[in-house]
């Protein structure tokens, strides 16, 4: 069974995924493939080179099936020794003065940010684009740089106590939705339970 998914969850939702799905079913192989774009996705469910597609904000066709959906909010994330970890929320004035890590134009969070940026009349300076979550994960944790992520992007970090979310005044109306998406022909019965599994993951963390 194959499932697409997008980059910010390799490394936090899908694989706890895989370990409860594969301790009821370890006869089942998966291929897990990480795309580049929600379109490769979308494309991939829509061709049936993909069983389920997940990440976050697409752009869905009649030939899709969207099995579950939950609201996510963007928010500061920050390592355990940056000096705002110990801040119950922010405003984006307060995130300014420090290095930032920003998604580049290439994914979904990016339009959100300058949104918001554009609203504020912020004309942000940050010292490193990526359209890797990685990066922007690893770059938080080692060189104590500010990024804005979903709760769902630092899951395992949070949990490790490596990274803090914190939620940002002006990104409180900024929602981000993760989707879990079929051929609208269905899918087989394995891949029904496989997205029980994950939909159980989705409602967990959000």
């Amino acid at each position: 069974m194959t499932i697409a998914m997008m980059s910010g969850l390799a490394a936090n939702l899908i694989p706890r995924t895989a370990s409860e799905f594969r301790r009821a079913n370890p006869r089942v192989k998966l291929n897990l493939q990480q795309l580049t774009t929600g379109e490769n996705i979308t494309n991939a469910v829509a061709s049936g080179e993909a069983d389920l597609g997940i990440g976050f904000d697409f752009d869905l066709q009649p030939v899709h099936r969207n099995i579950a959906s939950v609201a996510v909010r963007l928010g500061a994330v920050v390592g355990v020794g940056h000096p705002l970890a110990d801040k119950p929320s922010l405003r984006l004035s307060d995130c300014l003065p420090y290095p930032i890590v920003i998604a580049d134009k290439s994914m979904v969070i990016r339009p959100y940010l300058d949104e918001v940026f554009a609203r504020a009349s912020v004309n942000l300076q940050p010292v490193i684009e990526t359209n890797s979550i990685e990066v922007m994960r690893q770059s938080a944790i080692m060189d104590q740089t500010l990024t804005f992520l979903t709760p769902i992007d630092i899951e395992f970090d949070q949990r490790s106590g490596r990274l803090i979310y914190i939620p940002v005044r002006e990104l409180s109306q900024q929602t981000q939705t993760l989707m879990l998406i079929g051929h609208d022909r269905g899918t087989s019965a394995i891949g029904s339970v496989f997205a029980e599994t994950i939909k159980s993951m989705m409602s967990e963390l959000c």
